[in-house]
């Protein structure tokens, strides 16, 4: 039997609103998880809502044995006991201080905040025109923009567009070219210079290939805007789409998490031949190979310039390396990287998260490992 998964959940709540935040936490990914929801009646009920919230999330990810934590004692729990028993393997709910769910706390009164001062849906009862809805909307400061398009992106947009909030110079995650025109409404929305172009080096240091600058720049019509701030504002009061959105769209990419522990264990296993042999035919291109060559030997290298696929690449083997090895091998990269500080941030990003699809991507159909990794992924 796996180890137990923790869910950690909390509910931010306000009377005068009835609006009402909720913040989740997995502490086996690490993901952080928070919607707003409006009209409820009192904090019992979001308190509740919060922790069917991570029960949801639980049933999205597939585990089997998950320990739910919240702070609120009185909440009763015998219908939600009873609608889970075909749906989650073995579970267990568990009350503890509020001092343990801060984060979680933390998360849900910023949504809880999103869904009161940004673009509440109250700002429609009041009859607001659709030209002033649409100006309130783009008078926002940009963090507070970023942060309601995040109820509208998906797995990985939410990650490229969380790094950017947070200031850091490159996401978890390479900007997909399938979103380019998300990216476009919101440089578009955005107001102030200095604002639009921090955005778009934001997005040009993130895409593999060079963006289209005047297609990426070109606004669209102020209907197309109106219907997408809309959008946003129903999403806001339905955290059912989020969680789709947020987690139904990620793919493999969640799952990721699940399947890589066993896989990497049976690779780093594997004799030092067998795992050079296996790490030298998921490189596509003769200068990888050599640069592999030139690791596993010990061999002084030439220079070698290094490319994005190649830093994806090398990410990967990261992972699969015994731990004896890893630090050899991340001073290696490192050494050949401190000269290209863009690449060298980009590899320190990505070492950091086992992408399973990229490894699958990699592998020749005729890799006798294949099975090996299909096996994984049947079992998880």
């Amino acid at each position: 039997m796996n180890d137990n998964v923790f869910m950690i959940s909390d509910a931010s709540y306000c009377d005068q609103t009835q609006c009402a935040g909720l913040g989740v936490i997995d502490l086996f990914t690490g993901q952080r998880y928070s919607c707003s929801v409006s009209n409820i009646e009192n904090s019992y009920l979001a308190e509740y809502y919060a922790l069917l919230f991570s029960v949801q999330i639980a049933i999205k990810n597939k585990y089997n044995n998950v320990v739910f934590v919240y702070d609120n004692k009185v909440l009763k729990l015998d219908s939600l006991k009873i609608w889970l028993q075909d749906k989650i393997h073995s579970y267990q709910f568990l009350w503890l201080k509020r001092g343990f769910t801060e984060d979680a706390d933390a998360l849900a009164k910023k949504a809880r905040f999103l869904e009161e001062k940004i673009i509440h849906k109250k700002y429609l009862r009041r009859s607001i025109t659709k030209d002033k809805l649409l100006q309130r909307f783009t008078n926002y400061s940009q963090h507070k923009i970023i942060r309601a398009f995040f109820t509208i992106a998906n797995e990985n947009e939410y990650r490229i567009l969380k790094a950017y909030r947070d200031n850091q110079k490159y996401a978890s995650v390479l900007v997909d070219s399938h979103s380019l025109d998300f990216y476009s409404d919101i440089y578009n929305i955005l107001r102030g210079k200095k604002s639009k172009e921090r955005f778009y080096k934001f997005i040009y240091n993130n895409y593999a290939v060079k963006v289209d600058k005047v297609k990426f720049q070109t606004p669209k019509s102020q209907e197309y805007y109106l219907a997408l701030v809309k959008k946003i504002i129903h999403n806001l009061s339905n955290p059912d789409d989020v969680i789709q959105r947020r987690i139904g769209t990620s793919g493999l990419q969640e799952t990721n998490q699940i399947v890589r522990n066993p896989f990497i264990a049976q690779i780093q296993q594997l004799s030092g031949k067998d795992l050079r042999e296996f790490t030298m035919s998921l490189a596509k291109n003769s200068d990888d190979k050599q640069l592999l060559e030139f690791y596993f030997s010990a061999k002084k290298t030439t220079p070698y310039n290094m490319t994005i696929q190649s830093i994806e690449l090398f990410a990967l083997i990261y992972h699969l390396l015994p731990a004896a090895q890893k630090t050899s091998f991340l001073g290696f990269i490192r050494n050949r990287l401190k000269k290209d500080q863009k690449l060298l941030d980009l590899f320190n990003v990505q070492k950091n998260r086992f992408n399973m699809k990229k490894l699958l991507d990699l592998m020749h159909p005729n890799n006798k490992y294949v099975g090996m990794v299909e096996n994984s992924l049947k079992t998880s």
